[in-house]
């Protein structure tokens, strides 16, 4: 009897013992399951914001190379009236706030296409 007994409670120990490796084989699947689908979804996630507010490094570059143009004369590569709107604007701004005054000092010169004709763009 004592035999039996013994290979009674061999037998529910290992059942036991079996069981508990299921049940963590089980949680352990479980939270790689889950970390895997929340990494998943983080990505797509990150994605998304990414693809909608269009931050990507080769669309900041590109923004930045139309900036670039837009403020500059492509054949001589002279800012343009655009970058002095800017800059004049930023200017006054920065004038109002921290300074009494601000001075502009244009200049016009006379008959610059008889020069630039005379000359050319290829001078530049």
């Amino acid at each position: 009897m004592n035999t039996e007994k013994t290979n009674i409670l061999i037998t529910v120990a290992c059942m036991m013992l079996i069981a508990i490796l299921i049940r963590f084989s089980l949680d352990a699947y479980r939270r790689s399951f889950l970390e895997k689908r929340l990494e998943s979804e983080l990505t797509r996630l990150a994605n998304s914001v990414d693809e909608q507010m269009g931050l990507s490094p080769a669309k900041l570059k590109h923004r930045e190379d139309l900036r670039q143009q837009a403020m500059h004369d492509s054949l001589t590569g002279l800012y343009n009236r655009r970058y002095l709107s800017e800059s004049m604007e930023m200017a006054l701004n920065l004038a109002k706030r921290h300074s009494p005054g601000l001075t502009v000092v244009m200049l016009d010169v006379d008959h610059f296409k008889r020069f630039n004709d005379t000359f050319d763009h290829q001078a530049w």
